[in-house]
């Protein structure tokens, strides 16, 4: 076979174009615009699948193109988006299809849920606006498998945050004349961070400066898949550095220095040279800000170094570790070490092993009970002090819990006991002796003494004060609480104990009664006031007496009487106003009303440490409780300013207290400086890597990463917290986030419709269901259940949906979700009464609504709608009076446009049911302002009419009735009961014709209406009717008629009825008037045999009688003539 050439081939192809392409039914597309929450979608679908390539073609357009898209035109479906505020048109063009934006500011994501169907979502985008035709024609960026991210205006960092590395900033520079802290390495070695692409390095600092960063701890032993190097990140050689920082570029007031965060160390001599070898220029002073609520700093700032601080405000005078404190939650007041569990150090040893760890020298211990006794002590003897203190501080930061709400304030000073909250009831005088007994300074005598009775036998040693107080405080060391009771109250009934002493055994017995008791004071609660209110009141002039005070009211605050410890702190406050023990006293009532979540009143305590004891040793906590409180009432500026006068005043005190890295990382992330707030979380981490609440920082970092739109990077960390915690609440918020894609922590029933119209709309479901089952008693069961309520209702489960709400509203009657809640139940009862008057199913919402009292409790915020369809189905339901009380409150004030006539009527029929004539006259009244259409002004006007009538005001009736009488679309019912009344007036006035012509008519309704449905026939207006018409034709003179009239009245009146024998004797005497006397007296006779004793009767006998005597007379009268 010949092959072709490529002549050949040209020519073959020339051909085919020529013929053109075989002919097929064309291709076209139908598209769909739908308005989101945050964003507008277009949904396309393709009658057959195909390949779609969407880009951006022109500042305000978007083109689409497909060989699946043929030349016909786009089918619309769905809403118009005329009023769209995004999306302008969409229309053909060849090869494809256009979409015209309002706008140039905008951006757009692509994805493909089917082969067919292709879903353009566009949003808001400012970067938009700087789209030039350069750009043109560039499809947006992959965004993993669910679908594509389109932003033509996007710069190279945004574009690059598809998969981005987890960032490793830089160590922060020491400042100008401030030598460089480090903390200890975390790991042996690390090796350099990666050097950062053009598009994402940060702007060089002033002068050569260079920029802070904060090393990242690895999370996992594997690759490293935020930056695809496949290498585990560690952390640095030189140690965990970073800074407390309030944002970049931010320069700190000329006249304070310092800052939070270790400083990395020194810098390599290339750094110098590549800035001349001078030292960075001082940033530019700016003004402090001035707070919105009166919480400025007015204390004074030392701004030289560490040797020229006040030794009882420096930041390395205390040697204390942070003590361990609730979890982060809400937790209460911070508490010193865990001196409950082993014994403490003398109070002058700790302060000057503590002064020698700080600042590396070793130095006399002044009142250090050694000196006391006259034994000074050595450098070797110090050294090993200062390691047993670095000990135990080891030991109590490995035992701290995780994220404090509060620092620890320090030790008391001279010589005072530590603070009952801090678990250490033993004073300085029961340290000062077991370190006296354990060191062996008691000296034997060198001769003997033997006592002995008056015969001469030797007997024991009388007591000794002073021995028995030290063997008590030795008890008191060794926690042997009995013991030293014991001895403690012998003390006390000995005669010849000191003065002095004796004071301090009094003392030393409310401290011994607390530390034996500190797990459960309640019991012995009166027991520690009445030691301690004795001891205080036997020398009121003592240097004791604050302190008793201060426990005073310490032991009110641990068993809540509130008002009872704010009187004992008061009192302190106002007595001793330059007492340290005071300010510790305004620091524990700030707590206790943290506690009680008044941050107000918490905010003034704090601020009142800051502003009235400036040099106190708890201006530092004072501070940071401060800021926690101001972070909790949602000033974030005023907290940031605080944070950043502790971090200038005690530049290493979050190395003392870490838990002030996670309150500086809340209030930077709530302020929108995500960098500041993650570089604290990272320092967090490296620093308390194993942490109780690491888990709730991983999590944070994931949402941190999550809103710097970094997806991937946040998706590891979240999966880590998993992993790692599956049981804690940062796993369970990584578990959250994972299943709904996104952060929600305040959901809207609008923003969770997004969520949950997802492909896989089950992960957030079980997400939900595992936090509420598997873990009950976590702080995120109510937003798991006010999720997974809203699931329901987006689900159309709506009995589920309020069920869920009312469990809810019985396990949280608290939450501040409640309101949320609320809403959802309301809806969803909405939705099942709006089926169920579809359907007619009146019982149904009587079921419902007498089921939840949820629903009752929030019955004003029902529509009007459910209102109107609940009083309806108390009316169906036989409940008139109930039905009534629904539509009470909707006849007052102006008429509903809606359901105000609807209302109206059922009203009106209500009431005329159950013939509440004086209230139809009220209503009347309420809604005369109203303006009704002609059934409802119908209905209205004969209700009132009526109601007129049977309260006794016929004038005020008879307008009503000729206005309804002269309608002719009055029902025949109505119109007869209408004639009826005009009929009755016309008689009253003595127009017989009229009444004559009325009364026929109404009648002739009557009887009709009563053939028509006989249960409507009403026998009494008949009667009365009949009646009527035999008055009239007698008085005008027609007897004949009128006794017609009497015969069709006898039909309603049988011989049983009470009125039959006065029917009987108006028959007679009609008949009489007619000249019928034959009938007349057999009518009579008939009557008076029929019921002689009756009335009627009598009369009819009497009558009788009467005309037989006159007939007898006037015969008599004839036979007498002449």
């Amino acid at each position: 076979m010949k092959r072709p050439t490529a002549a050949g081939l040209a020519r073959l192809l020339l051909i085919a174009a020529l013929a053109g392409p075989p002919a097929t039914a064309a291709h076209a597309a139908s598209w769909q615009w739908s308005g989101l929450p945050d964003r507008e979608r277009v949904t396309i679908t393709l009658d057959r699948p195909g390949d779609v390539d969407v880009a951006r073609t022109g500042r305000q357009t978007l083109s689409l193109t497909s060989r699946a898209v043929g030349a016909a035109p786009a089918r619309m479906g769905g809403a118009d988006p005329a009023g769209a505020a995004l999306v302008g048109e969409v229309a053909p063009q060849p090869g494809g299809l256009r979409i015209d934006t309002r706008t140039p500011g905008f951006g757009y994501v692509v994805t493909r849920p089917a082969p067919d169907r292709v879903v353009v979502d566009i949003f808001r985008d400012p970067m938009g606006e700087r789209w030039t035709a350069s750009d043109g024609g560039q499809p947006p960026a992959q965004s993993g498998q669910s679908g594509q991210s389109g932003q033509s205006g996007q710069s190279p960092e945004q574009a690059g945050r598809a998969t981005p590395p987890v960032p490793t900033p830089a160590p922060p520079a020491a400042p100008a004349g401030q030598p460089a802290r480090t903390a200890q390495p975390a790991t042996a070695a690390t090796p350099a961070p990666p050097a950062p692409s053009p598009s994402t390095a940060p702007a060089p600092a002033q002068n050569g400066a260079r920029q802070p960063r904060v090393v990242e701890r690895a999370l996992t032993d594997g690759s490293d898949t935020a930056n695809g190097t496949g290498q585990t990140q560690a952390a640095p050689a030189g140690g965990v550095t970073g800074k407390l920082s309030t944002g970049p570029g931010t320069a700190p007031p000329a006249q304070v220095t310092g800052q939070i965060g270790a400083t990395p160390p020194a810098q390599p001599q290339n750094d110098a040279a590549q800035t001349g070898g001078q030292p960075a220029a001082q940033a530019p002073e700016q003004p402090r800000s001035f707070f919105a609520v009166p919480y400025s700093i007015r204390a004074r700032i030392n701004s030289g170094g560490p040797a020229e601080w006040p030794e009882e405000a420096a930041a390395s005078a205390q040697a204390t570790p942070p003590a361990p404190v609730p979890s982060r939650g809400e937790a209460g007041p911070a508490a010193t070490a865990r001196q409950d569990e082993q014994p403490a150090a003398p109070q002058a040893v700790a302060q000057a092993t503590a002064q020698t760890s700080q600042t590396g020298q070793t130095g006399q211990t002044g009142q250090a009970n050694g000196q006391a006794n006259g034994q000074p002590k050595g450098k070797e003897q110090t050294k090993d002090l200062a390691k047993d203190m670095a000990k135990d501080m080891g030991e109590a930061r490995k035992s701290a819990a995780p994220r404090p709400e509060g620092p620890t304030p320090p030790p008391q000073p001279d010589g005072q006991p530590t603070p009952p909250v801090t678990g250490n009831a033993t004073s300085p005088q029961a340290e000062a002796a077991g370190k006296a007994a354990t060191n062996g300074t008691n000296a034997t005598n060198a001769t003997q003494v033997v006592y002995v009775d008056e015969k001469g036998n030797p007997v024991p040693a009388p007591p000794v004060p002073a021995e028995l107080l030290e063997q008590a405080k030795t008890f008191m060391v060794n926690a042997d609480y009995p013991k030293a009771l014991e001895l403690l109250e012998t003390l006390k009934g000995l005669r010849d104990t000191p003065k002095d002493m004796y004071e301090e055994v009094l003392y030393l017995i409310g401290d011994v009664l607390y530390a034996q008791n500190k797990d459960n004071i309640l019991p012995v609660f009166d027991k520690i006031i009445t030691a301690t209110s004795e001891a205080m009141n036997y020398n009121l002039k003592s240097h004791r007496v604050p302190q008793a005070l201060l426990r005073l009211g310490l032991l009110n605050t641990r068993i809540g009487n509130s008002q009872e410890a704010e009187g004992y702190f008061n009192l302190l406050r106002r007595q001793y106003p330059h007492d340290e023990n005071a300010a510790l006293a305004m620091y524990y009532a700030g707590e206790e009303a943290y506690k009680r979540g008044d941050y107000q009143k918490a905010a003034d305590k704090f601020q009142s440490i800051v502003q009235d004891f400036p040099e106190s040793k708890y201006v530092r906590e004072g501070s940071v409780s401060l800021a926690r409180t101001l972070y909790k009432m949602g000033y974030y500026q005023q907290a940031a300013s605080i944070l950043d006068f502790v971090d200038k005043r005690w530049g290493r005190f979050y190395l003392e207290y870490p838990q002030l890295l996670t309150v500086a990382a809340d209030v930077s992330d709530h302020l929108g400086k995500l960098d500041d707030a993650r570089a604290n979380y990272w320092l967090y981490y490296n620093l308390n890597p194993e942490a109780d609440d690491i888990d709730t920082v991983l999590a944070r970092q994931g949402d941190i990463l999550a809103k710097q739109k970094q997806p991937e990077a946040a998706r590891v960390l979240y999966e880590e917290a998993v992993r790692r915690f599956p049981d804690k609440d940062g796993g369970l918020i990584s578990l959250m986030r994972l299943a709904e894609e996104g952060i929600h922590d305040t959901p809207s029933i609008a923003e969770m419709i997004s969520v949950f119209q997802k492909p896989d709309n089950t992960r957030p479901v079980q997400a939900y269901t595992t936090i509420i089952s598997g873990h009950p008693q976590s702080p995120l069961v109510p937003l798991a259940r006010l999720k997974l309520t809203m699931w329901y209702l987006w689900n159309r489960q709506f009995p589920e949906a309020l069920a869920s709400a009312v469990e809810f509203a019985q396990a949280h009657p608290g939450s501040d979700m409640l309101p949320k809640v609320r809403e959802i139940a309301l809806q969803s009862f909405t939705q099942m009464v709006g089926e169920s008057v579809a359907d007619g199913n009146y019982g149904r919402i009587l079921q419902l609504w007498e089921q939840y009292p949820l629903i009752q409790e929030n019955e004003k915020d029902l529509s009007v709608d459910t209102h109107v369809a609940i009083a309806l189905s108390y009316a169906n339901t036989g409940q008139p009076q109930k039905a009534l009380e629904m539509l009470d409150g909707f006849l007052k004030g102006p008429k509903d446009p809606k359901h105000g006539e609807t209302v109206l009527a059922l009203a009106l029929k209500v009431y005329l049911e159950t013939q509440n004539w004086q209230r139809i006259v009220d209503v009347m009244q309420g809604v005369s302002g109203w303006s009704l259409s002609d059934p409802v002004q119908k209905q209205a006007d004969y209700a009132l009419a009526l109601s007129q009538e049977n309260l006794g005001h016929p004038d005020l009736a008879v307008p009503l009735w000729q206005r309804l009488y002269d309608r002719k679309d009055l029902p025949q019912e109505q119109r007869a009961y209408v004639g009826y009344f005009l009929s009755r007036d016309a008689e009253r006035k003595r127009e017989l014709e009229k009444a004559y012509l009325l009364t026929r008519e109404t009648l002739s309704d009557f009887l009709a209406v009563a053939q028509a449905s006989p249960e409507k026939e009403d026998t009494p207006r008949i009667k009365e009717s009949l009646l009527s018409l035999m008055d009239i034709t007698e008085a005008a003179g027609r007897l004949r008629e009128s006794l017609d009239w009497t015969d069709q009245y006898a039909r309603y009146v049988p011989d049983s009825d009470p009125g039959y024998a006065a029917m009987r004797y108006r028959v007679a005497r009609l008949q009489r008037k007619m000249g019928n006397v034959d009938a007349w007296k057999a009518t009579l006779e008939d009557l008076a045999r029929r019921d002689p004793q009756s009335l009627y009767g009598r009369m009819a006998a009497s009558e009788l009688r009467t005309t037989d005597v006159t007939k007898g007379l006037s015969g008599f009268t004839q036979g007498a003539q002449p």
